[in-house]
C-alpha cells in the first residue's frame, strides 16, 4: 500500500496489509491499520493514527518520518524496530510494548500511559505522562518531565535499564516514582533505575509510597549508576546531617540524619555518629530525650542542649564535645587521647575511660553505678589540667565495708600511702575531683597505682524505731534511751516487739517478734550489733496485771508441800499427812486444764508460760510455770 499524495485521511472498517505500507506523504488513519509487511516513512512525513479503538500494529517500523499516536486507544507495538530513525509522538491513549518490542529514534510522551512488558525497549525516550514497565523496559537515554514511573505491581522486577544518561527535569515539574505499599515489607533494597552514565536531577523525584513506620528512601549506588529505594525495618545506625533543623527527635518528618544510603529520622535505639558532614553541630534534644544505643563525636565543636540523652551503649568522645543538657549511659564514656568532655550532669552505669592527656569536667552533678570503673590515663595531665572535676556532687553508688566498691586505675604513676578525704572537701590526686563521701572514708594506691576507696565499717548499733503491739511505751521511743517499761492488763496475754536498726548495716537480734506474757514481771531485750560488731540494748519490761481475786494461795501450808515454784516443768506434790490428793490443773482465767487422782506431780512442760492454779483436796496453790 502506497500513499504518494498529501492529505489521505482513512476511516471506517480495518485495513490489513499483507505487504509494505509506504507513506511518502502526510497520512492519517482513523480506522484500525494492521501490517504483517512493515511500515515505511518517508523523511520529513508523519502518519497519524487516530483511532479510539485499540489496535495491534505488529510490523517493523523504519524510514526517518514521524508517527503520531492521537486517539484514545491502546496501541500495542510487537515488532523489531530497533532501526527506525524517525520521532514516535504521543498525544493521547495508552502504548504498550510488547515482549522484545523495540522502537528507535526518539520517543516523546506529551501526554497517556506507556506500559511494557520485560525485554521491551526504547531508544531515546522523553516522559511527561506515566510509565508502568511490567518487567524490565530498556532504554538508551530517557528523561522525565512531570512524569510519573509506575513500579508498584512488583518491585522486585519493575524497574528501568539505561544505556546512557538519565535526567529528572528541574523546575515545577517534579516526576513520581510509585512505590505501592511497604508497610509489611522487610529491610530490603529494590532497584529502581540502573543505567551507565550519569542519573541527575534526584532532588526532582517525589516517592509515592506507604511505609506505616518502615524507613525508607531513595539513593544512587554503583558510583551513582543505579538508583535503589532501601527499606529499614529495625534499628540502624545514623550520622547527623543538621540540615534544616537542629532538632533531634523521634518524629518521622524529621529527617535530620543519614543512613549510608538515604536520609530518614531517628528512632530509639539506633547507633548515631556526629562527624564533619553536619551542616549545623548545634543539637537541641526534644524536652522528652531520646535513647541511643552506641553514640559517637569524631568531629569538634558539637554542643547538645535540651532533654537527656539516654545512652545504652558507648560514648566515644573523639573530638572535644560539650553536653549542656543530662547524659546517661548504661554502656560508659570513652574520651580520646587530648580531648575534652564537657557536661552539665553524667550519669554512668558502665566505665569512665579517660585516655592520655583527655579530660572530663563536670559541672553538676556525677553518678556512678555501683560497681563502676573509672580509667584515666594521667600522662600529661597536671593540677592546670585535671583530667576529672566534678563541680557538684560525686555519687559514687553504694558502698561496701571493703575496698573495691570504686575502682579507679591510673595508668601513670601514683604515688603508694593513704590520701585521706575531708568530707565535703576535694581530694588531689595530680588532677582534681571533688567528691562527697561517708566520715572517714579515704583512697589508698597500692604499688601498682591503683587507687581504691575504703570505707571503714559503721559504728552505728543504735535503733530508728521500736514499736510494741500494745500502746502505753515509758518513755516514749528516742534512739538514745535504752531502758523502757509497759504496763498491760490481765488480758493481755501475748506481745509483738518490733524494731529497725538505723543503719543498713546494722543487725537486730535478740527479744524481737511475739511473746506469750506471764503474770507480774516480763523482762525482753532488744540486741542491736552495728557493722563494726559494737552493741547496743533496749530492755524492756513488762508488768501484766494478776487477776485471781478470792483465790487463797495456801503457798507451803503445814499439810501441802508444791514443789519447786515457779517451775520448768514438773511441779511435785507431798502432804503431811502421807496420803496421796487428787489435783486439778486450771489456768489464771478459771479454765480446768487437767485433773489427776492420787497424783503426787504435775507435769507442766506442755504448757505456756505463766500463772496456774493447782486444787489439791480443793485447797488453792499459785505455781508458776517460767
Amino acid at each position: 500500500m502506497t500513499i504518494s499524495s498529501t492529505g489521505y485521511e482513512f476511516t471506517g472498517g480495518a485495513i490489513s496489509s499483507s505487504g509494505i505500507l509506504s507513506v511518502n506523504e502526510n497520512t492519517t488513519f482513523k480506522n484500525q491499520f494492521n501490517s504483517t509487511g512493515g511500515v515505511t516513512i518517508a523523511d520529513g512525513k508523519t502518519l497519524t493514527l487516530n483511532n479510539t479503538a485499540d489496535q495491534m500494529l505488529s510490523s517493523v517500523l523504519s524510514g526517518n518520518g514521524a508517527i503520531t499516536k492521537n486517539g484514545t486507544g491502546t496501541l500495542t507495538l510487537s515488532g523489531n524496530s530497533e532501526n527506525f530513525g524517525g520521532t514516535f509522538i504521543q498525544n493521547a491513549g495508552t502504548i504498550h510494548l510488547a515482549t522484545k518490542a523495540s522502537l528507535g529514534g526518539t520517543f516523546t510522551q506529551n501526554v497517556g500511559a506507556l506500559t511494557s512488558e520485560s525485554g521491551a525497549a526504547l531508544n531515546t525516550a522523553n516522559f511527561k505522562g506515566t510509565v508502568t514497565p511490567i518487567g524490565t523496559l530498556n532504554v538508551d537515554t530517557a528523561s522525565f518531565n512531570g512524569a510519573t514511573l509506575d513500579l508498584s505491581g512488583d518491585l522486585r522486577t519493575n524497574k528501568i535499564s539505561a544505556t546512557g544518561k538519565v535526567t529528572f527535569a528541574a523546575g515545577a515539574n517534579e516526576t513520581t516514582i510509585k512505590l505501592g505499599d511497604l508497610s509489611s515489607a522487610s529491610s530490603d533494597t529494590y532497584y529502581i533505575l540502573m543505567q551507565g552514565s550519569q542519573i541527575s536531577g534526584l532532588d526532582q523525584i517525589n516517592i509515592d509510597v506507604t511505609l506505616g513506620g518502615i524507613r525508607g528512601g531513595l539513593y544512587l549506588a554503583d558510583e551513582d549508576k543505579t538508583l535503589i529505594f532501601g527499606l529499614i525495618t529495625g534499628n540502624t545506625t545514623l550520622t547527623w546531617t543538621g540540615i534544616g533543623a537542629t532538632l533531634w527527635n523521634t518524629t518521622e518528618t524529621n529527617t535530620n540524619w543519614y543512613t549510608d544510603n538515604f536520609r530518614t529520622y531517628f528512632k530509639n535505639g539506633d547507633n548515631v555518629v556526629f562527624n564533619n558532614i553536619a551542616v549545623s553541630k548545634d543539637v537541641e534534644v526534644a524536652a522528652e530525650g531520646v535513647e541511643p544505643a552506641n553514640m559517637t563525636i569524631s568531629s569538634t565543636g558539637y554542643e547538645f542542649t535540651g532533654g537527656a540523652i539516654s545512652s545504652s551503649d558507648i560514648l566515644s568522645v573523639n573530638e572535644n564535645t560539650t553536653f549542656n543538657n543530662p547524659f546517661h549511659s548504661t554502656g560508659g564514656v570513652t574520651i580520646a587521647n587530648g580531648k575534652t568532655l564537657i557536661a552539665s550532669d553524667l550519669d554512668l552505669a558502665g566505665s569512665l575511660d579517660i585516655k592520655t592527656g583527655g579530660t572530663c569536667s563536670i559541672s553538676g552533678n556525677a553518678t556512678l553505678a555501683d560497681g563502676s570503673t573509672i580509667a584515666i590515663d594521667l600522662t600529661g595531665t597536671s593540677a592546670a589540667n585535671p583530667a576529672l572535676t566534678v563541680g557538684g556532687t560525686f555519687d559514687i553508688g553504694t558502698l561496701g565495708t571493703e575496698k573495691f566498691n570504686l575502682n579507679i586505675i591510673f595508668s601513670g604513676t601514683l604515688p603508694t600511702g593513704t590520701y585521706t578525704l575531708i568530707n565535703g572537701g576535694t581530694f588531689d590526686f595530680t588532677g582534681r575531683a571533688t567528691a562527697n563521701l561517708p566520715a572517714g572514708a579515704y583512697f589508698k594506691t597500692d604499688i601498682l597505682g591503683k587507687l581504691m576507696l575504703v570505707v571503714p565499717p559503721s559504728s552505728d548499733a543504735t535503733l530508728l524505731s521500736l514499736t510494741l503491739s500494745e500502746s502505753g511505751l515509758s518513755p516514749e521511743f528516742n534512739a538514745t534511751i535504752t531502758e523502757y517499761s509497759l504496763s498491760v492488763g490481765n488480758d493481755v496475754q501475748i506481745i509483738t516487739i518490733l524494731a529497725t536498726a538505723n543503719s543498713e548495716k546494722a543487725e537486730v537480734g535478740g527479744d524481737t517478734g511475739t511473746w506469750t506474757l506471764d503474770i507480774g514481771e516480763n523482762v525482753f531485750k532488744v540486741i542491736v550489733t552495728a557493722e563494726n560488731g559494737a552493741i547496743e540494748t533496749y530492755t524492756i519490761t513488762i508488768i501484766r496485771a494478776d487477776n485471781t481475786v478470792g483465790i487463797v494461795d495456801v503457798g507451803a501450808a503445814e499439810d501441802v508441800s508444791v514443789y519447786p515454784n515457779p517451775t520448768k516443768g514438773i511441779v511435785y506434790i507431798k502432804t503431811k499427812n502421807g496420803v496421796i490428793p487428787e489435783v486439778s490443773v486450771f489456768s489464771s482465767t478459771g479454765n480446768q486444764l487437767m485433773f489427776k487422782q492420787k497424783c503426787t506431780q504435775i507435769d507442766l512442760t506442755s504448757f505456756t508460760k505463766g500463772l496456774y492454779i493447782l486444787l489439791i483436796d480443793e485447797k488453792p496453790v499459785k505455781v508458776i510455770r517460767k
